[in-house]
């Protein structure tokens, strides 16, 4: 359902100003200190001060003095305060939803020049909008059901979206998207450049396959992302070299999840299953009953891949080669 273009563009001085988004902008920023719990694999637990962490270690300040932790070592770093909440959290009016299952909300968000970046509390997320999948303005609570527009969306775009409010519905309109500044959204359309007024946009749409979320898992305060590497430079995390996060906003770090294997994603070897009642894998229809099996549960957050996990009932003995 996607709609011809109907809607009319007041074309006004379009913003040009020089938008200052580099990294820089985010380190320069005062760095606060900030204390973490660290678990390793073996079960040990250290508390200290974040002084760093690069492709090799952890650093920490604790009381006995510096510690160095290697990260193949640790399994899971957490702020021992929760990241301070945006005083009003209400005015987290826009989501991101990336390519691999990360999600950021914040109070904008702008591109341009190929870079990206979600704004909140005076302070900006810099990222490369190649990331970027989905952006919806005035989400909803994450319980509730996708807007109308988004529902509308196909599975798989052929081309960007750009939703538009129309009286009381919207409009999916096929275009290109090429900016967002804090007025227009510009979008190529049949070879013409069209900026379209911000107060139109429902949300925006980059026709861009999903893809598995794998390596690290870094969790912030209003949402997720994944990253093969993470490291801590002055105040601020910077996610696979690419992607410079407020240090402020740092929840955890499942170092983990990056070394993990999904059994789902694993042919099972060979099983065997003794039921309580063991004349029962002789009745018919039974047997693949009480067989393993992978099931599948619908994500409720969009842009992410359904979670999928082995069914296995009691007495079940199964085996998988990793």
């Amino acid at each position: 359902m996607v709609a011809g273009v109907s809607w009319a563009v007041s074309v006004a001085t379009v913003w040009v100003a020089a938008v200052a988004w580099q990294a820089s902008a985010v380190a320069g920023e005062a760095a606060a200190a900030i204390g973490v719990r660290v678990e390793s694999g073996d079960g040990g637990v250290v508390k200290g001060v974040l002084d760093g962490i690069d492709r090799d270690v952890v650093a920490l300040v604790t009381e006995d003095g510096p510690r160095r932790l290697p990260c193949g070592d640790v399994r899971r770093l957490t702020r021992v305060m929760p990241a301070v909440a945006d005083p009003a959290p209400e005015r987290w009016s826009m989501r991101v939803v990336g390519i691999d299952g990360l999600t950021i909300d914040g109070e904008d968000f702008l591109w341009s020049d190929g870079t990206a970046a979600v704004l909140r509390g005076g302070q900006r997320l810099v990222l490369p909008c190649e990331r970027v999948r989905v952006v919806e303005w005035s989400p909803r609570p994450a319980a509730a059901s996708p807007p109308a527009w988004l529902a509308a969306v196909p599975a798989v775009p052929t081309a960007d979206l750009i939703a538009v409010s129309q009286g009381e519905g919207f409009e999916l309109v096929e275009c290109a998207i090429t900016g967002v500044s804090p007025d227009v959204v510009t979008v190529m359309l049949d070879g013409d450049r069209i900026p379209v007024k911000r107060s139109k946009v429902l949300g925006l749409v980059w026709a861009r396959p999903v893809k598995q979320a794998v390596g690290m898992r870094v969790a912030i305060d209003g949402g997720s992302l994944a990253a093969d590497t993470v490291e801590w430079r002055a105040g601020e995390l910077v996610l696979d070299g690419q992607v410079h996060v407020p240090g402020g906003w740092l929840e955890s770090i499942d170092f983990a999840a990056g070394r993990t294997v999904r059994l789902c994603d694993l042919p099972l070897e060979k099983s065997g299953v003794e039921p309580f009642f063991g004349g029962l894998t002789a009745v018919e229809g039974l047997a693949a009953f009480f067989a393993p099996r992978v099931v599948t549960r619908d994500n409720d957050r969009e842009g992410e891949i359904a979670a999928r996990a082995w069914l296995l009932r009691p007495r079940t003995e199964a085996t998988w080669r990793v």
